[in-house]
């Protein structure tokens, strides 16, 4: 059984700023070195990002991130690990559970599937 946080503890609530401060005015998310992002969607729990070259990124918890299914809490966005060849062009967060599209419409989901409905 998964252990739940302490009371107070900062799960999920990171920015991409770099650390896992509140901030009550918008403050730029540091992106990966010559990465720029096209889309931006807020999830539960965790942000999520498409680049120009159709690299998925997140930010935030990680119980529900392919190849990152760890728990942890990135505070700056890392590429979401996809199958080889598979880029998208149109992604949604969810709560638990990203579903993204790719060029040739293919759709993609991964997350919780406690969560998902369709």
């Amino acid at each position: 059984m998964t252990e739940r946080p302490t009371p107070g503890a900062k799960l999920g609530c990171v920015l991409g700023t770099g650390n896992d401060q509140d901030t009550g005015a918008p403050t730029e998310v540091i992106l990966p070195e010559g990465v720029r992002f096209v889309q931006v969607e807020a999830g539960n729990e965790y942000s999520l990002a498409i680049a120009e070259d159709g690299d998925t990124y997140h930010w935030g918890y990680t119980k529900r991130v392919p190849g990152r299914s760890d728990g942890s809490e990135y505070v700056l966005p890392e590429k979401v690990l996809t199958p080889p060849g598979v880029t998208h062009t149109q992604a949604s967060a969810g709560a638990g559970y990203t579903v993204g599209t790719d060029a040739s419409g293919t759709v993609n989901s991964w997350g919780d599937t406690t969560c998902t409905a369709i």
